[in-house]
């Protein structure tokens, strides 16, 4: 179901940075609404969590932006930014969280696809095998309690780890980024 994360990342970028600053908008999803994301993912789920949960996210970003600092900075400029002011917090709630689904839908297909041999090499050689790391992954994301998101996520050093986040946490301000 997830795409290469490789390629995940090379075109979050796109995905996420507004083509007008300051006017954040949903990223075009790379699969039709009308058929949802094979059979994890129905129609309805898939209209329901883009069109009006993400959506939300990205109006109640866009609000509160309007005529500030922050409405000239692209995504992740916004969320690093707002992340060092407490008096931010929505600004930083809902910039993370478009962030985060943006990032979500474009690591999914359809039709689900294999892990590149470079991305196995490296998920072999800090977790032992595909196996062992599907396994740790699935239990630390079930292990979250109430919201939040559950990555496999890069040091400075390359080592790779799953990282669990609360609510809007996201990678774009940390040390780590998402692999």
């Amino acid at each position: 179901m997830l795409r290469a994360a490789a390629s995940a990342v090379r075109g979050l970028a796109s995905a996420i940075t507004p083509a007008v600053r300051g006017a954040h908008k949903l990223p075009e999803l790379k699969y039709p609404i009308e058929k949802g994301i094979g059979a994890a993912v129905s129609p309805t789920t898939l209209d329901f969590h883009y069109n009006k949960h993400h959506a939300t996210y990205v109006n109640n970003l866009n609000k509160p932006v309007a005529g500030t600092p922050y409405a000239d900075l692209d995504l992740v400029s916004v969320i690093t930014k707002s992340a060092k002011d407490s008096s931010s917090t929505s600004i930083f709630n809902n910039a993370a969280q478009h962030y985060n689904h943006s990032f979500l839908w474009d690591c999914m297909t359809p039709k689900g696809s294999e892990i590149p041999q470079t991305v196995k090499e490296r998920i072999v050689a800090d977790f032992g095998s595909v196996d062992a790391f599907k396994d740790k992954f699935s239990a630390s994301a079930l292990g979250v309690f109430g919201s939040g998101w559950t990555w496999l996520a890069q040091n400075p050093e390359g080592k790779l780890s799953i990282v669990n986040t609360s609510n809007a946490g996201c990678h774009s301000h940390r040390a780590t980024s998402p692999f």
